[in-house]
């Protein structure tokens, strides 16, 4: 998305003012992404599939089985 907006404002002929907001445009965008590939990974924002299941919270498992001896 942003290379796209980048890209419409550069081309054909990019002027002082057109830069200035390109520049912008990225700043305010490796301002958004950057402190999250940070805290979260770059593997786990853009593969999360790939992560191995000892990472995920488990699932939950009834506490009905502990009463009855059988698991529903």
């Amino acid at each position: 998305m942003l290379a796209y907006a980048v890209g419409s404002l550069l081309l054909p002929f990019p002027t002082p003012k057109r830069m200035c907001i390109a520049a912008r445009l990225v700043l305010v965008g490796s301002g958004i992404i950057f402190p999250i590939l940070k805290e979260e990974g770059i593997r786990a924002t853009f593969f999360p599939a790939t992560i191995p299941a000892y990472y995920r919270t488990p699932p939950v498992q009834s506490t009905r089985h502990r009463e009855t001896g059988k698991y529903v």
